[in-house]
């Protein structure tokens, strides 16, 4: 979320530009997320093999992981966007997501070679004249307020599920994670849909509290401490909840590694404020 030379305007719509970029950055970050959590079948396999594995998946797997997360992450990510955009709309700003060309192309690099990604597809660009501490404040937790209300909704929506059929909530949850094909729009692609929702959902609140730009936790944190430490409780809290601990343990290395650019630096730039 960063100055950008709009017009300033204030209007609740989407140029056409707009559109096509939240569709290619949706499509590519279901691609990317495909390719790397791609099932390679040999351990002791080398480089040239993994990347051939991930990249050539059997049609039904690759057909299941991409619907899956293209029904997972969408919500998650296009409702972050909008959430910064509509509340800059609100404060008398011009906003537009812009895709990022580079993090669409260092995504697949680094799924296709190291089997995870890092999704920066792009942002919401804002022009605007003067903001108060508090609209920027109010601008930048939008996006993880978000999707911490996404995130309990999915929450909900997986227990309901497990309640109304027979598969157990442990072992619902354990199938959760366990990203393999199978029959596609049943209720346990449903149950994978709504846990991993949550998951990423979950972690993109939390993720985005990390006071270092180009994140929002730095602009939060300036605005209310009160709402910034919210915001990661509740979103850890979630991710404990379905077993995402290894990405608390990155979330919480990332906010060391925020608050040591804040102190050292002491740069707004780098605060992300």
């Amino acid at each position: 979320m960063d100055p950008y030379p709009f017009p300033i305007q204030n209007k609740y719509t989407f140029t056409s530009r707009e559109i096509l970029e939240i569709i290619i950055s949706v499509l590519a970050i279901s691609l990317a997320l495909t390719i790397a959590t791609g099932v390679v079948n040999d351990p002791n396999a080398g480089l040239i093999e993994v990347i051939t594995q991930r990249i050539l998946q059997p049609p039904e797997q690759f057909t299941y992981n991409f619907m899956l997360f293209l029904f997972a992450v969408s919500p998650a990510f296009i409702l972050h966007e909008m959430g910064h955009k509509f509340t800059a709309i609100k404060y008398g700003c011009y906003a537009e997501f812009r895709a990022w060309v580079f993090g669409l192309a260092f995504m697949f690099i680094i799924g296709v070679f190291a089997g995870f990604i890092f999704a920066a597809p792009g942002a919401v660009y804002i022009a605007s004249g003067y903001l108060s501490k508090k609209e920027r404040g109010h601008i930048a937790s939008a996006g993880a307020v978000i999707n911490i209300i996404l995130a309990i909704i999915m929450l909900i929506g997986f227990f309901l599920l497990t309640s109304l059929t027979s598969i157990g909530i442990i072992e619902g949850a354990n199938e959760g994670f366990g990203i393999q094909a199978g029959q596609l729009f049943s209720t346990g692609f449903w149950l994978h849909v709504l846990i991993f929702s949550a998951y990423i959902n979950a972690f993109l609140a939390a993720f985005n509290m990390v006071p270092m730009h180009p994140l929002d936790g730095g602009k939060v944190m300036s605005y209310n401490m009160g709402i910034w430490l919210g915001i990661v409780l509740i979103s850890i809290s979630i991710l404990f909840l379905i077993g995402g601990g290894g990405a608390v343990s990155f979330i919480v290395m990332m906010m060391l590694m925020g608050f040591l650019f804040r102190s050292i630096l002491g740069g707004q730039r780098y605060a992300g404020v």
